[in-house]
């Protein structure tokens, strides 16, 4: 078992070691200060057993003599102030905002969990750095790969945990979920009533499902497993969702790193996980019922894991690999708008680890996952009839009406081109949400548009494209949409929290860019995704993939900003495109920090002092799984 992998298991013991000792503390009868108590003995357990453990099977340690043992020992504690601090910190802010013993200890399990992950990469270079390798590294990324790390998780945590809540509010969609599982918010009719103020934490396990609403999804797994710890009649406060969302979260980012190779890929591992779990708008998405989170955290697993790929920076390929899968299966089976991207990501990342070297059949895989993840999605949730047939009308209804035909040079001819009656221009300008619309549509017919036919349309008349493009990328500021209230209770707005959070946002500085500036980057970042998806895949034919990955990187956050306001924009016009557009400030953070990158790198101003080395091995292992593969052919001809 690879290292990283027996450090993480020992984690798991330690982890178990801590908690159960403060299970026994906290039995004791009439003693005082049971919780700080506990957690200090919890906490000298766990660092006991795991000191024990690591030296012996992760570092293969021996010590010299009692004051060699002693000295180390010193060492491995006073790394792990920084994370016990962490442990400490999430378990009291549970504690606190929770008032249940059950919820301390998943704080503490969570702080324990980024603690680990952070202390592995601190006791490799400080503690037992001169056993494990003679190379120190890259101290300033190190360093900065903590800081990162630890910076957003503690963002995150803090955001997830407030009472009162935090987050999006019910625009009526949480019904997709709620009605699956019969976990309903209670207020009004739970099947039809929104809450665009603010969020409401008043969940009711019912157990009454409704399956002709029922929208089933990877994100609705999140629910589903907390509502099976309750009873019918129990109420279940939203933060248990988002708690579980956050440790799922915490766990992708441990496994990234863990199979990260060097202090630049994790740097850029940690780089990546502050642009999408930094951003307060995209923690908001945690302590809700909204499938988003698990598109953010796909997108966020695949980018990573096709950069490492990239660039060969990864030291297990086989977990890799399975972690990219993973990634496919949370956006192809989340949310409608975004499944086509599983298909998308398959096959570029199939293309980068077959121009790698890896195993044909792996390879394979990873591309039909990518489709089969779309295909079973639109299996689960048919558009033919009940409620997928109706919300196929909202959103086709909105898209022709209110973005294409409003902008056709030629609407007699636009409406030909979809195959619809002329008596359906009555309708031009009007969304399903029009007065009288709902009840009798003036243009039934529209149901059976589809969006493959705006192609041709698109090319006969462009100012449908460019026009209606335009418009998404106007609506889509300010972000989050001022539409809905984020604070079940608005005292919060103003706190230090919040304010922190925000003033550390990309959204925040791109909301304040001058309207001018503002929209020639949006079109910039539109108009150069074909020239370097190009540029990718000529580096990819001819196996010419640079040793850092920007251009990767500078790819992937144009195509999150074309695809998001897209498929918004054409998938449910701009009645609330800021919402279903979510993922293009990702994609620009992506593509101010691989353009800074290709700066430094490519000037010289600056370069990791591993990277020489780090080169040579990762080329010399990508030509012997090439050599293997040719071997292995050649041996099944003859």
């Amino acid at each position: 078992m690879h290292v990283v992998f027996l450090y993480a298991f020992f984690a798991v013991i330690a982890t178990a070691s801590n908690i159960a000792a403060q299970v026994l503390v906290v039995r004791v009868p009439n003693l005082a200060y049971a919780v700080p108590l506990s957690i200090a003995a919890g906490t000298a357990v766990g660092l006991l057993v795991k000191y024990a453990l690591d030296k012996r099977w992760v570092f293969e340690w021996k010590p010299k003599n009692a004051g060699h043992n002693a000295k180390t020992f010193f060492l491995y504690a006073l790394t792990g102030v920084f994370t016990t601090a962490i442990f400490w910190l999430c378990e009291y802010l549970f504690a606190e905002k929770f008032h249940s013993e059950a919820m301390r200890y998943l704080g503490g399990t969570i702080g324990l969990a980024i603690g680990y992950v952070t202390k592995y990469q601190m006791d490799r270079a400080f503690v037992f750095f001169d056993v494990r390798s003679k190379r120190s590294g890259d101290k300033v990324f190190r360093v900065l790969t903590v800081a990162l790390i630890l910076f957003t998780g503690l963002k995150l945590i803090g955001i997830t945990a407030t009472s009162p809540l935090i987050a999006y509010p019910d625009n009526w969609d949480f019904a997709r979920v709620e009605s699956c599982m019969g976990l309903w918010e209670d207020y009004g009719n739970p099947a039809i009533e929104a809450h665009l103020s603010g969020p409401v934490n008043n969940l009711v396990l019912t157990r009454k499902t409704n399956s002709s609403m029922c929208a089933a999804s990877i994100d609705t797994l999140f629910p589903y497993i907390v509502s099976l710890l309750f009873h019918k009649g129990d109420r279940i406060d939203l933060r248990y969702i988002g708690a579980l969302r956050v440790a799922v979260t915490l766990f992708f980012v441990a496994a990234l790193i863990v199979v990260s190779r060097g202090d630049f890929a994790r740097f850029v591992i940690a780089v990546l996980f502050s642009l999408v779990f930094g951003e307060f708008a995209y923690i908001a998405y945690a302590n809700t019922m909204y499938n988003e989170y698990s598109i953010l955290l796909g997108v966020f697993v695949g980018v990573s894991s096709m950069w490492l790929a990239w660039t060969n920076f990864a030291s297990n390929i086989k977990w890799l690999t399975c972690i990219f899968a993973a990634s496919l299966i949370l956006v192809g089976m989340a949310k409608p708008q975004y499944s086509p991207l599983a298909p998308v990501m398959g096959l570029v990342g199939a293309a980068i680890f077959w121009r790698r070297g890896y195993g044909y059949r792996s390879v394979l895989s990873l591309a039909t996952l990518g489709i089969a993840s779309m295909v079973m999605y639109s299996l689960i949730n048919p558009s033919d009839d009940g409620f997928g047939r109706r919300l196929r009308l909202v959103n086709i209804t909105d898209t022709v009406f209110t973005e294409v035909l409003p902008h056709a040079s030629n609407v007699s001819a636009a409406i030909d081109a979809l195959g619809l009656p002329q008596s359906c221009g009555v309708m031009i300008g009007k969304s399903f949400y029009s007065p009288g619309v709902d009840a009798h549509h003036p243009c039934p017919e529209v149901i059976d548009v589809r969006r493959a036919r705006l192609l041709p349309l698109f090319i006969r008349q462009p100012s449908i494209l460019t026009r209606s493009l335009n418009d998404g990328v106007v609506r889509i500021r300010p972000f989050p949409g001022a539409k809905y209230g984020f604070f079940e209770d608005s005292i919060y707005a103003q706190s230090r929290r919040v304010k922190f959070t925000e003033a550390t946002s990309v959204g925040t500085y791109l909301n304040r860019l001058p309207d001018g500036g503002y929209r020639a980057l949006m079109r910039i970042s539109m108009l150069l995704v074909l020239p370097l998806a190009l540029w990718c895949s000529v580096s990819i034919i001819r196996r010419r993939m640079s040793w850092h990955g920007m251009e990767l990187l500078l790819v992937a956050g144009g195509t999150l900003v074309l695809y998001s306001i897209a498929s918004s924009v054409f998938g449910d016009g701009t009645t609330e495109v800021f919402k279903h557009a979510f993922l293009w400030v990702f994609g620009v953070g992506l593509e101010v920090v691989s353009l800074a990158g290709l700066l430094l790198f490519s000037v010289g101003m600056y370069k990791p002092e591993m990277s020489e080395g780090l080169m040579r091995r990762t080329a010399q292992s990508a030509r012997d799984r090439i050599s293997d593969r040719a071997v292995a052919c050649d041996q099944r001809a003859s």
